[in-house]
């Protein structure tokens, strides 16, 4: 497992949280933290800067769903994030290896080792109100709307406005100015 700075991770987190500028979510600082703990914050941050259509996080202070297609690469890293809330809601993680098991999540990490697999996915939830994330290259292309891409030791993230439309899903201003734009309709 690669790891990347700690202070990254906080950073990540802070600039997400309060303005998001991408030359400050480059710095890093000595320490170590895991890639997937990482991803974990991220999870937790694109809970905070996504906007669903009305009614389909139900009723107030119900939880926001966060499914994980496969949580063994995050051993533990959503341990931190317990208890934290997202727009007043509290955030639940569910693994998950089927479409039925992920389909009442709000936000879905897919990160299964088959491509075919994915694109079958993401043609199930393409017009729910999910926030499909991913780390494979052309997720994006094929209808993802959020993709962590590896570039020079850092987690970088591209958005797929069309495809977060066809959703019915907005992000924030603030996640889109860090994030590389993959405008693509599906392949």
């Amino acid at each position: 497992m690669k790891l990347l700075p700690r202070v990254a991770v906080a950073a990540g987190v802070v600039l997400l949280a309060a303005g998001m500028s991408r030359a400050q979510t480059n710095a890093a600082a000595p320490g170590d933290v895991s890639e997937y703990r990482l991803k974990a914050v991220f999870l937790y941050n694109f809970a905070k800067f996504a906007d669903w259509p009305d009614g389909t996080l139900g009723e107030p202070g119900e939880p926001i769903v966060v499914g994980v297609y496969d949580a063994k690469p995050f051993e533990g890293a959503f341990g931190d994030l317990e208890g934290k809330r997202a727009k007043g809601r509290p955030l639940i993680l569910l693994e998950g290896q089927t479409f039925s098991e992920l389909e009442g999540c709000h936000i879905v990490f897919l990160n299964a080792p088959d491509d075919l697999l994915i694109k079958s996915l993401l043609q199930r939830l393409r017009s729910r109100p999910v926030l499909t994330v991913g780390e494979r290259t052309g997720f994006c292309r094929w209808g993802g709307i959020v993709n962590f891409s590896m570039q020079e030791g850092r987690v970088r993230l591209q958005v797929n406005r069309v495809a977060a439309e066809k959703a019915g899903l907005q992000l924030s201003a603030q996640l889109l100015e860090v994030s590389e734009l993959v405008d693509k309709g599906d392949d």
